[in-house]
């Protein structure tokens, strides 16, 4: 029998960007601060001393990309199991943390890295393994 409580999430603590080469903090248009650890995407108002969180992900978030707007973002992650193995990118927006689109990459480990176009309507990302992968969506 499932238990009638319910866990929420409050904070995150720490920052898994040292160990990290990509870029991986952003400020978004409204001046929030944009960044990853473990599996969440985090949205930081500094003045008002709170987190809002992206849980779209199912594993470690490796990398993470705002458009040029600075509205809508992209984190890639670590294969999934339930995908075959498969990596994803979810692309969301950094105001209402609604997901705009699930991107399956190739069987690859990992998704390394990702960047928008200067005009924002174009994706590329970058799988992690042999061979590598470039794919523009």
């Amino acid at each position: 029998r499932e238990p009638d409580a319910r866990l929420e999430l409050e904070a995150v603590y720490g920052y898994g960007g040292l160990a990290n080469l990509a870029p991986n903090v952003f400020y978004s248009s409204s001046g929030e601060v944009v960044y990853y650890t473990a599996a969440v995407g985090i949205v930081l108002d500094k003045e008002a001393q709170a987190q809002r969180f992206f849980r779209g992900h199912s594993d470690d978030i490796h990398c993470l990309a705002l458009d040029p707007s600075r509205t809508i973002a992209a984190t890639g992650q670590t294969a999934d199991r339930e995908l075959g193995g498969r990596p994803f990118v979810c692309v969301w927006d950094v105001h209402s943390l609604q997901e705009l689109s699930k991107l399956v990459h190739g069987k690859v480990n990992r998704v390394a890295a990702v960047g928008f176009s200067a005009d924002g309507k174009l994706l590329a990302t970058v799988g992690c393994s042999a061979p590598q992968s470039v794919c523009v969506w």
